[in-house]
């Protein structure tokens, strides 16, 4: 029987093969039942029927048949041609276990660990795991591997885990490649190594593991392992997206958003950012939420973004929370309710967000919603200023006596001066072409200033200034000034990020954003004036004063866009997926 069944010597014959293992099942040999049962449970040269297949497997299993114990087992667990019966499948995993059966063992393991048909015992299933394992069984060392990293049966340890994960993955386990994967990501128990990391990911992610696959994805975003490539990144978060999973939605909706890696396309954006959302991805119902109050690639609906921002606050996301406290502050979507937009605050603000740290400030500075109470406003002021918060910073300084006990000189000193070096630092975190818009007071004269940050460079191009009420023109600087200068000369030159910073007089209405190049709908025409500066890399004058407003205009209605609400930052969801598997095989 079987050498028709494999085809051994003879021409291969499922049918004959299913005739001669049944006349030596009805003898009573235990190999010829099993054989039996594996033609039934398969179909061939029979009709399929798990029903018959366990019956014949339970026959073998009753006159010891090792295999036979494994599988009529894994019928009862799985309710397979008999009733489910997780005590029955239990028993039988026994029997085959002690038999030396690994892939019992490994079965066994996973039934003391879940504590179903028998007693929950992590130490056990470690232990059965362990005898699996060391005869080779994937399934096993990749549990064992769990067990080390998690201290679960056994004493926590990095290096036996990514020692079992390793033996796992070389046989192709795809859950131990990717847990390996995040071992040399972080250096547990292994060497760190990006490379090493995105090696694994790869490898799983080939095989369909759709964790590996976003994970391999947001390597290539970020160049981390590998070379970065924004269509690589696409490949791999469309192939994961393709498996359901909403974060490789929310990252392919994003690469559309922007155009990276692929035509840019709000229209697709929004829709794969709304799969996302609606799976509860919470970075997505996020995004969502701001897609909906800017109308970009869904229509305009204040309601709908206060709807996705809730589901997102009440998931802990802290950009959401602060976008409901400044909608309930300012009636955005819903009533106005000053006490609802402090309650978000301070979700927000105990996660460490320093911009809702400081409007909380603010409510109690004012008694907005709150009391009016100037020690808790100070309190918030001081946790958003020592996060380097420009606008708490301005807050403390405005106050002499506040967060440090000084001269009054000294603390607005001390506050001043933390507020030029944190400007100046967040110049060197800019993208290529940045625009910069910074409001100051000129001995009185309100102006409104414009500079490109060139970081291959590490200068800023002057862009030119827009004097309220008064005609722009291209200035730059000749020399780095003190804090607290209020001089400058008026010729067109490139200045560092120092010069640009420490030049002027700070004052109350001092006020700093960028807009990269890249943002699309937004300074449309100042956005290509940057690009064509950077080309150039030398002065821009304005040409006229038609020009000069139209600029000015479309980043200040930026700057209060962002000012009023906050997209949700790409680091919110930066981290690769870590697939700790929790459903143990």
């Amino acid at each position: 029987g079987e050498r028709y069944r494999l085809g051994k010597g003879l021409n291969q014959d499922y049918e004959k093969a299913f005739e001669l293992f049944a006349k030596a099942a009805t003898g009573g040999f235990p190999p010829a039942m099993f054989s039996l049962a594996v033609q039934y449970q398969e179909g061939r040269g029979v009709e399929q029927s798990d029903a018959k297949a366990a019956q014949w497997y339970g026959k073998a299993a009753e006159q010891g048949h090792e295999a036979a114990q494994f599988q009529i087992g894994l019928f009862y667990e799985e309710g397979r041609g008999v009733e489910q019966d997780d005590g029955k499948a239990a028993h039988f995993f026994i029997r085959a276990a002690n038999q030396g059966n690994a892939r019992a063992q490994n079965s066994l393991g996973r039934h003391y660990h879940q504590g179903r048909g028998v007693q929950q015992s992590d130490e056990k299933a470690a232990q059965l795991w362990e005898r699996s394992a060391s005869k080779g069984n994937p399934r096993a060392q990749f549990n064992l591997g769990w067990c080390y990293e998690r201290g679960r049966g056994v004493e926590q340890n990095d290096e036996k885990s990514a020692y079992w994960y390793a033996k796992a993955a070389n046989q192709g386990n795809t859950r131990a490649q990717t847990n390996l994967g995040w071992c040399y990501l972080s250096g547990r128990g292994v060497e760190q190594s990006y490379e090493k990391a995105a090696l694994w990911w790869a490898r799983a992610g080939a095989q369909g593991h759709v964790t590996a696959q976003f994970n391999l994805g947001r390597c290539y975003e970020q160049g981390q392992g590998v070379e970065q490539s924004n269509a690589s990144a696409v490949k791999w978060f469309a192939k994961a997206a393709d498996q359901g999973c909403s974060s490789s939605m929310y990252h392919l909706g994003v690469c559309y958003g922007d155009g990276r890696g692929v035509k840019q396309s709000d229209a697709k954006a929004a829709k794969l950012v709304g799969m996302a959302a609606e799976r509860g991805q919470k970075d997505a119902q996020c995004t969502l939420g701001w897609y909906c109050r800017s109308g970009r690639g869904v229509e305009q609906s204040d309601a709908k973004a206060v709807y996705w921002w809730t589901k997102a606050a009440r998931q802990g996301h802290v950009t959401a929370q602060f976008n409901l406290g400044r909608c309930y502050e300012a009636g955005c979507g819903v009533e106005q309710s000053p006490a609802r937009a402090s309650e978000y605050y301070t979700e927000a603000a105990a996660q460490g967000c320093a911009a809702s740290q400081f409007e909380l400030g603010r409510l109690y500075e004012h008694g907005l919603g709150v009391p009016d109470e100037e020690d808790t406003a100070t309190k918030f002021f001081s946790l958003a200023a020592y996060q380097n918060f420009p606008p708490a910073i301005r807050a403390m300084a405005r106050a002499p006596g506040r967060g440090r006990k000084r001269t009054e000189a000294g603390c607005r000193d001390y506050w001043l001066s933390r507020l030029a070096v944190r400007s100046a630092e967040n110049l060197r975190n800019l993208p290529h072409g940045a625009v910069l818009s910074c409001v100051l007071d000129v001995n009185g004269s309100k102006t409104e200033h414009w500079a490109i940050f060139d970081r291959e460079n590490d200068q800023l191009l002057d862009y030119g200034m827009h004097r309220y009420k008064e005609s722009g023109a291209s200035y730059g600087y000749n020399s780095q000034r003190e804090l607290g200068g209020t001089s400058a000369a008026w010729k067109v030159q490139a200045v560092s990020p120092e010069q640009f910073f420490y030049a002027w007089k700070i004052h109350e209405a001092f006020l700093v954003t960028w807009i990269p190049v890249d943002m699309r709908n937004l300074c449309h025409e100042a956005v290509n004036n940057a690009r064509s500066s950077i080309g150039r890399r030398d002065k821009l004058k304005l040409q006229n004063q038609e020009n000069t407003g139209a600029i000015s205009e479309a980043m200040v209605r930026y700057w209060f866009t962002l000012k009023g609400m906050r997209k949700t930052s790409m680091d919110c969801s930066s981290t690769m997926s870590e697939n700790k598997q929790c459903v143990i095989s």
